[in-house]
């Protein structure tokens, strides 16, 4: 993904833009700040598209590696430990995600990780789910209280109609 710094930079960037365009013409379009922005200054552009696709590429990549499929072109197969029932083992996926301290978490083949790199993983996903559950239980209170309304409501509206019911 694109650097925070960068990001912030772009900001600014479109911000200075757009400011120019609405002072000289009075109007502009969202699409014409690009274009005015990779002309003047061609070298951030092109760092900045290239982290993009950096970025979409690794979340591509992440993705295909808890393929089975995927990692079976390498020559892997379903690790067997004895001991743990195949259907457990069925939802381990291929590659665990270690985090490493780092930006970037390594994607470790599950025959080659460590017990240390495989507890990592489970205290990761054990957090995961901790903050899935807070999130859970904040939108189970949101639903309770919409109880009633419409699906084709928007949420903020039924909000509206709720306040003023009361």
């Amino acid at each position: 993904m694109a650097s925070e710094l960068a990001d912030k930079k772009v900001a600014e960037l479109i911000s200075e833009f757009i400011s120019a365009e609405l002072k000289a013409h009075g109007e502009t379009k969202p699409g014409a700040i690009g274009p005015l922005i990779r002309a003047k200054y061609p070298e951030a552009a092109a760092t900045y598209a290239a982290e993009l696709f950096d970025g979409t590429v690794s979340r591509k990549a992440a993705a295909q590696l808890k393929s089975w499929f995927t990692v079976s072109l390498a020559g892997e197969t379903q690790l067997f430990l004895p001991g743990i029932p195949v259907d457990v083992l069925a939802e381990i996926p291929p590659t665990i995600t270690v985090p490493d301290g780092k930006n970037e978490p390594r994607h470790v083949l599950l025959s080659r990780v460590t017990v240390g790199e495989f507890r990592a993983w489970e205290q990761m996903l054990f957090k995961q789910i901790e903050d899935d559950k807070r999130k859970h239980k904040a939108a189970r209170y949101i639903v309770a209280k919409i109880s009633g309304l419409p699906d084709d409501a928007y949420l903020r509206e039924a909000f509206g109609v709720l306040e003023a019911a009361e």
